[in-house]
């Protein structure tokens, strides 16, 4: 279980150090710093079914797209990506970036956080289709990728998650099964 002040490396991302957990919030927000190497992306284009992430940046550059719509962010700007809207974030400077993000509510982010840093096996840390399915359909509140944002792609997603759980796959890594719900 996430603790303010644990540091997670998320190998396709950045490193994540948790300002406020959900459980420190009665579950009204998660709080974090995200630190983003040069020349990478937060996650691929995505979506928070169920939340709004917001981020200020501390330092740095970023550049992104919400809702197809690109935009820059520079030190002491604000971004807002209100629930369901797909977007996507990438480090476009010539120095680390540094985000202060919000997710509300928190949901099961830090979970999500603490497996996609678990997982981190495979080509450039991704897990194989299947176990990445598995974890999807685990954390289908908190996070979608935007290209499965459709009901026949979440059907996909289901079948291939059911296969997964077939193979052996499991959302949580070892060690961390029994954690949350």
């Amino acid at each position: 279980m996430a603790r303010s002040g644990d540091v997670l490396v998320i190998p396709m991302a950045g490193r994540v150090v948790f300002r406020r957990t959900g459980q420190e919030t009665g579950g009204e927000l998660m709080e974090f710093d995200f630190f983003l190497p040069v020349g990478q992306e937060s996650a691929q284009e995505h979506l928070h079914p169920r939340q709004e992430e917001s981020f200020e940046v501390i330092a740095g550059t970023v550049r992104g797209r919400i809702d197809g719509a690109e935009m820059v962010k520079r030190e002491g700007e604000v971004a807002t990506m209100p629930r369901g809207r797909p977007h996507l974030w990438w480090n476009d400077g010539g120095e680390e970036a540094h985000l202060r993000v919000e997710v509300r509510p928190a949901l099961r982010t830090e979970e999500f956080y603490e497996t996609m840093a678990g997982l981190a096996t495979g080509q450039e840390g991704i897990p194989n289709k299947l176990h990445a399915a598995v974890v999807m359909r685990e954390f289908k509140d908190e996070f979608c990728i935007a290209m499965f944002d459709s009901r026949p792609r979440r059907a996909l997603i289901a079948v291939m998650a059911s296969i997964g759980r077939l193979r052996g796959y499991r959302a949580r890594p070892p060690g961390q099964e029994g954690a949350g719900r």
